[in-house]
């Protein structure tokens, strides 16, 4: 199964943290359903979802935090790439550019940035 890395600020949440991200219940019932699912966000690097989850249960329903607690921890110190399983055949998500995360090699076409915006829309952009 595809492995998917998912960042929490500006993909499941706004940035501002003021509200959940448009279509960011959608995307955890397909992502938990389709794929091996694993955090990669700077509220758990040190391989404790806990604080994430709190972080996310001010936002989202018990039935979606259900879906959410099956979401692997990743651990990763300076860069998020470091919790990356470079080996395996995997989808990232983040808010961030990739140049942001610093230069890897096995992570170009893998990447894939979503942004909250502030008008309750979403934008996607694939780097390869």
């Amino acid at each position: 199964m595809k492995q998917l890395y998912i960042d929490i600020d500006g993909v499941l949440l706004r940035s501002s943290h003021s509200i959940a991200a448009p279509g960011a219940v959608e995307l955890i019932d397909l992502a938990v359903n389709h794929f091996d699912c694993y955090w990669l966000t700077s509220y758990g690097k040190d391989g404790d979802p806990r604080f994430a989850l709190r972080l996310l249960a001010r936002y989202f329903d018990a039935a979606t935090m259900e879906k959410l607690k099956r979401i692997k921890p990743t651990t990763w110190r300076r860069l998020k790439t470091e919790g990356i399983d470079l080996d395996s055949d995997f989808v990232w998500l983040d808010d961030l550019s990739l140049r942001s995360q610093g230069k890897r090699e096995g992570v170009e076409g893998h990447f894939h940035a979503f942004q909250a915006q502030r008008k309750n829309t979403l934008s996607y952009h694939t780097y390869t």
